[in-house]
């Protein structure tokens, strides 16, 4: 079976070796629904325009707005700053309760 570069796979030897100087991996099941085009309240602080941030929902990755660039949704702030906000984009639907989303920064943002 062909792996998906989209599921949410960190190497452990790669953050052993020192790849990465920090991760942070939360999640949350939601407790009420998200509606499309909402800007959220995420449990990480991250680097707005860094790549720092990937977000996952139920083990997809989310593909983040680029410039012109279509996708799911876009970090909330100014560049350079911290942020705990994303806007959903697109997605095309509500994320139901009892949906897990999975937020990995890496760097150290707090």
């Amino acid at each position: 079976m062909a792996s998906n570069p989209n599921k949410l796979v960190l190497d452990v030897e790669e953050l052993k070796k020192g790849k990465f100087s920090a991760v942070q991996i939360k999640y949350t099941i939601l407790e009420s629904a998200i509606e499309d085009n909402s800007t959220i309240t995420i449990p990480v602080t991250y680097q707005v325009g860094n790549n720092s941030l990937e977000v996952y929902v139920l083990g997809e990755r989310l593909v983040k707005v680029d410039g012109d660039k279509d996708g799911h949704y876009t970090e909330v702030g100014t560049a350079g700053q911290t942020s705990n906000k994303i806007q959903l984009h697109n997605i095309g639907q509500s994320i139901p309760v009892g949906t897990v989303i999975t937020y990995v920064v890496t760097g150290d943002y707090t």
